[in-house]
């Protein structure tokens, strides 16, 4: 127990170390940065090509949080079902599968989502972002807070301004990610007028590793 105490101490400010040495997998450049950018900085911002590892990124992102930190709250939205539940929460599961056994019994799944067993206050929950249910980043307070946006440029505003009690918390992280397909709105601010109070990305589909060159063609 001392040891694994010890493991978590290193691992808790090293989301790269994490992924490296407990999920076994070796993160892109820009994800590299993109993990190490949490760490630094409360609020960082990711516009991406398509192909990149965005999901991949994020669900690396939501797994360290929960297992490094006791309570941890992590929300979890996107603007679809399919985006939030068949792409993230799928890519969630699936490198929790990678877990060491020691990790990956410390964790429940169900639809909704993933709770970090015998600590009721620590959990990774998926809510879809509607308009007309703006409370999806809403309502969640803890000494460790996450919030993950997929898909971040087809987020109605509503969201975000409901949000804004919630983010307003000591320490709370949040982390928008998504393809720039609007030319307006609280994501694309990010990079523009609100710019000197994010972290900002721009990872073209040329800088992920995996995407080929017929796709960028």
């Amino acid at each position: 127990m001392n040891n694994f105490k010890k493991i978590l101490k290193k691992l808790h400010d090293d989301p790269v170390l994490f992924v490296r040495t407990v999920l076994k997998a070796e993160p892109q450049k820009w994800q590299i940065e993109a993990l190490n950018a949490v760490v630094k900085g409360n609020k960082v911002a990711i516009k991406s090509g398509h192909g990149v590892g965005k999901s991949t990124y994020l669900s690396w992102l939501c797994l360290w949080f929960l297992l490094t930190r006791i309570p941890a709250k992590i929300e979890a939205t996107a603007n679809t079902a399919s985006q939030l539940q068949d792409v993230l929460a799928n890519d969630v599961q699936k490198w929790a599968k990678a877990l060491p056994r020691g990790f990956l019994d410390q964790l429940e799944f169900k639809q909704d989502r993933v709770s970090l067993k015998g600590s009721p206050d620590s959990f990774l929950s998926y809510r879809v972002s509607r308009r007309e249910n703006p409370e999806a980043l809403a309502g969640f307070h803890s000494q460790n807070t996450l919030a993950v946006v997929d898909e971040a440029s087809g987020i109605d505003e509503s969201i975000f301004e409901t949000a804004q009690g919630t983010l307003s918390t000591p320490n709370a992280k949040i982390v928008l990610a998504g393809n720039p397909t609007r030319s307006s709105g609280f994501f694309y601010e990010c990079f523009h007028t609100m710019r000197e109070n994010w972290y900002t990305m721009t990872v073209s589909s040329r800088d992920g590793d995996y995407v080929s060159d017929e796709f960028i063609q």
